[in-house]
């Protein structure tokens, strides 16, 4: 048989070829990202909080002041603290008297827009990767997370873990 006689022959193997570069592709990028997750210990004003966080290339956030780089967490950690919403601009009045000194507002340009992230400095933090456990210096965030790998409800820069 030649290849003018069966016109469907070679596309149909490479939609075929396709699918399985997708699905394997796929396979490989969930790997990846269940071997760069790191638990997040921080102690703020006297309380620990705990979570896991997923690496995140895309997350560059830094304080314009210190330089330390930001750890998004979800707002729903802002309740272990002591806030009664998530700390915005608009509820910083609302801040813990213990939490006060170390607040910082962080300006954040994303593709939806532009904000400015209420973060906080913890007193000690703890991260654990890959069974390591080492001190970090950065800045934890709270935002509206949602992280593909199920377990997750925070993003960490990659040169945290």
């Amino acid at each position: 048989m030649s290849i003018t006689s069966s016109p469907w022959k070679y596309p149909v193997f490479f939609r075929k070829n396709r699918v399985f570069r997708v699905y394997l592709g796929g396979k490989l990028i969930k790997r990846r990202a269940d071997k760069q997750t790191a638990e997040v210990r921080a102690l703020l004003g006297g309380k620990e909080i705990r979570f896991v966080a997923m690496g995140d290339s895309g997350n560059l956030l830094r304080d314009c002041l210190s330089g330390r780089p930001v750890i998004i967490a979800d707002d729903r950690h802002s309740a272990q603290l002591g806030f009664k919403s998530p700390p915005t601009i608009d509820t910083l009045g609302s801040v813990p008297p213990r939490l006060a000194k170390s607040v910082a507002l962080v300006p954040c340009s994303t593709v939806c827009g532009n904000r400015t992230i209420v973060a906080l400095r913890p007193e000690k933090l703890y991260i654990t990767s890959k069974s390591v456990t080492r001190e970090a210096d950065a800045l934890i965030g709270f935002a509206s997370v949602s992280c593909p790998t199920e377990g997750c409800s925070a993003l960490i820069p990659y040169e945290l873990i």
